[in-house]
């Protein structure tokens, strides 16, 4: 590691400005728990008001075939791949926090992984709650839906509490809700890990990059041919996830961006 001026680090000897490696000396707190702290915690509350609104939205997921969609159209269909695609999934996470793990900054990239995560399923709130689309797999089991006299905002609290210890994911079989389309989250993972895994490991790591590429890709893949998401959520979700994740980093790595802009 080098310094290039007063307030930039410069991380395996590179400097870009959107792929960046440097790490910017007023982030350059690991010492400062507090920021860490906050930004988990808002972390872990934007994840559960993701299944909040889940839980609020289940009732309002229209009871139709799926929407016509070009991939669903020209690839055959294998329910069981959406467990393949998300025990991808977990070994994609792994590999992201491993590196991070022993990542000589590592509260500084645990931040960005918390404060970027928590962007991304902000925004999926949103959108999931504004347009609900029919279930893009007509076999899936969806747990039924509330009667008119259960269906009280207690009811839908305490069901989202059910699915919190589930992460999203069928494999831990709580993940019986539907309507969590418009943008994926099993995309949001496969991208921001495969980006956090190559911008900060050695750049002579190629194989690493080049697998956690593969497992990114293989797994969308099988995401799709599961129909665990329509097309448009997971074009959606890597244009949002890839954008948020560089322009974070710009920002990150140029105080004088910073300053005009905020």
């Amino acid at each position: 590691m080098k310094k290039q001026d007063d307030d930039t680090f410069i991380i395996n000897g590179e400097s870009n400005t959107i792929k960046s490696r440097r790490i910017c000396n007023s982030l350059n707190s690991s010492e400062d728990s507090s920021e860490d702290n906050c930004a988990l915690l808002i972390l872990v509350i934007i994840g559960f008001f993701n299944d909040f609104v889940l839980s609020v939205v289940h009732e309002r997921v229209p009871e139709q075939p799926p929407l016509p969609d070009i991939v669903f159209e020209r690839t055959p269909y294998i329910p069981q791949a959406l467990v393949f695609s998300e025990y991808l999934i977990l070994i994609s996470l792994f590999i992201m926090l491993l590196i991070t793990i022993f990542h000589k900054y590592r509260w500084i990239i645990l931040r960005r992984i918390a404060c970027i995560g928590s962007l991304l399923y902000f925004g999926r709130c949103v959108t999931i709650l504004a347009t609900q689309v029919p279930v893009a797999d007509s076999n899936y089991y969806c747990s039924p839906k509330f009667k008119d006299d259960n269906y009280t905002f207690w009811n839908v609290f305490l069901r989202s509490l059910q699915i919190v210890g589930g992460v999203g994911l069928k494999i831990n079989g709580k993940h019986t809700l539907c309507g969590d389309y418009i943008y994926s989250g099993h995309t949001i993972v496969f991208v921001i890990s495969c980006l956090f895994i190559r911008e900060y490991s050695p750049r002579r790591w190629k194989p690493l990059h080049f697998l956690s590429i593969l497992i990114s890709m293989v797994g969308v893949i099988l995401l799709l041919i599961s129909r665990g998401h329509y097309t448009i959520d997971v074009i959606i979700s890597y244009w949002i996830s890839t954008r948020i994740f560089w322009i974070y980093h710009t920002l990150a790595a140029c105080s004088n961006l910073r300053v005009i802009l905020f």
